[in-house]
């Protein structure tokens, strides 16, 4: 097995691998910064919220599931985009997207209900 490698110094990769740690536990400035290197203050200040004791949690735009936003699995991988289209007509017309998923779990997790 290979080990997983992370550019902590791409923002966009290090926002939501911290969206997804602190969806599982509040992150200190202090305590954490030496497991997500250099770009880790910035990121948290400007993308994470701060409670009033100083800790960071997962923004609400990445809640309820902020690992859903995040691929482990390479993002050069085809994505499907999952549609619900139940009661189409009474939402006229509209649809609504539920998530991206990557082809590799599409296969085993996407399923016509």
């Amino acid at each position: 097995m290979a080990d997983l490698v992370i550019d902590l110094t791409n923002p966009v990769i290090l926002e939501g691998h911290l969206q997804c740690a602190a969806n599982e536990m509040p992150l200190s400035l202090d305590a954490d910064s030496q497991y997500f290197g250099p770009l880790f203050h910035d990121v948290c200040k400007l993308r994470l919220t701060k409670d009033q004791d100083g800790w960071y949690h997962t923004h609400a735009s990445c809640r309820p599931r902020p690992s859903s936003l995040v691929s482990i699995r390479g993002s050069d991988e085809v994505k499907y985009t999952v549609v619900d289209v139940t009661h189409q007509a009474e939402r006229n017309g509209r649809t609504s997207i539920l998530e991206e998923v990557e082809i590799s779990r599409a296969i085993f997790e996407v399923r016509r209900l």
